[in-house]
């Protein structure tokens, strides 16, 4: 009777252990397409310049802030859609959204010289937000023409988060 109540006790304990270590993230898979991208461009009139008020964010954070600057003298467009990519062994990844995210298909306008401030919901994010190196990726437009631009920040430590 000793012997099966010590089995139990070793078994459960050895659940309950199992049950509140945290495992490994899911691997990404999805190389970006992107490569290496600035925080700010011009391209004739359009010059826009994308950054973060804060840099370093603790573990399993929902939310982070963007600055979306128009410098140059025209009128800037762009959407609410964005992409969040995690650098891995030197390597961008995309990271996946929820199944079933979908972005509401609106025109942002930033008149020049003036700044917007976005927040990016993380939880909309099919991977836990661990420690590493991200960045926030958005497309700009002007008549036709494309500006892709990413913004660089941490999840823990204190890692340099810029290219």
């Amino acid at each position: 009777m000793k012997m099966e109540k010590m089995l139990v006790t070793m078994l459960l304990a050895t659940i309950l252990t199992m049950g509140c270590s945290n495992p490994e993230p899911p691997a990404l898979t999805n190389p970006s397409t992107y490569g290496e991208l600035p925080s700010k461009g011009t391209e004739q009139d359009l010059q826009v310049e994308m950054s973060m008020p804060k840099k370093n964010y603790a573990a399993g954070t929902e939310k982070v802030s963007i600055e979306v600057k128009n410098h140059g003298s025209v009128q800037l467009l762009y959407g609410l859609a964005y992409q969040v990519e995690k650098r891995e062994q030197g390597t961008w990844y995309a990271v996946p959204f929820q199944p079933n995210t979908a972005f509401v298909d609106i025109g942002i306008i930033v008149e020049p010289n003036h700044i917007r401030d976005e927040e990016m919901n993380l939880k909309m994010l099919d991977y836990p937000m661990t420690n590493g190196e991200y960045r926030i990726i958005k497309s700009f437009y002007l008549k036709g023409r494309e500006l892709t631009l990413a913004t660089y920040f941490t999840i823990g430590g204190e890692t340099n988060a810029n290219p």
